[in-house]
C-alpha cells in the first residue's frame, strides 16, 4: 500500500467529516472515499449535542490529531473524546 498518499487521503476526508460534523445541526457525518479499486475509506465525526459547532470542531480537531497519531500505519483507528468520536 502506498502509505504516504493513504495518510493524506485519511487526513483531507478526516478534514472534511470534521468541518461538515461541526456544521450540521445534529453534528454528525460521515463520508466514503476510494483509495484503491478494491479499498475504500470509510469516515465518521460526530459531537455530543450540547456543545457548540465550534467546541465540536476543535473536539474532533483533537480526536483527529489522535487518530492519526495513532494509526501509526494502520488502515483503521478510532478517537474517542468525551464529547465527540471521530473513526
Amino acid at each position: 500500500m502506498e502509505l504516504d498518499r493513504f495518510k493524506r487521503l485519511v487526513a483531507t476526508v478526516m478534514k472534511n467529516v470534521t468541518t461538515r460534523a461541526s456544521n450540521a445541526t445534529k453534528k454528525f457525518a460521515t463520508e466514503e472515499a476510494t483509495f484503491t479499486e478494491f479499498r475504500t475509506l470509510y469516515s465518521l465525526a460526530q459531537c455530543t449535542p450540547d456543545i457548540s459547532g465550534q467546541d465540536c470542531y476543535k473536539c474532533l480537531e483533537d480526536a483527529v490529531a489522535d487518530l492519526l497519531f495513532d494509526t501509526n500505519g494502520n488502515t483503521s483507528g478510532f478517537a474517542m473524546r468525551p464529547s465527540c468520536t471521530a473513526q
